[in-house]
């Protein structure tokens, strides 16, 4: 029974972690990450915006299925 649990409790972290990323854009302006690979959508320090690209740029960084959420809105991702 002791195994059973440790199994499962076990099963359970290993699932939390191997997970991606979620990430919601919030702004749909076309600003970079500051930190790609952190973890943390965030195009401006001090409002903690995730944009578009920002929000892509995490996921090309990490190494794990990530997901972005995208509210209504136009997105145009002018930058070159």
């Amino acid at each position: 029974m002791n195994s059973k649990i440790s199994t499962l409790i076990f099963i359970i972290v290993f699932s939390a972690t191997s997970t991606g990323a979620n990430f919601t854009v919030n702004i749909t302006s076309d600003l970079i990450d500051l930190i790609p690979g952190d973890g943390v959508c965030e195009a401006t320090l001090s409002t903690n915006d995730c944009t578009l690209r920002a929000a892509i740029m995490e996921t090309n960084a990490l190494s794990s299925s990530d997901s972005i959420n995208l509210p209504e809105g136009v997105f145009a991702l002018n930058r070159t």
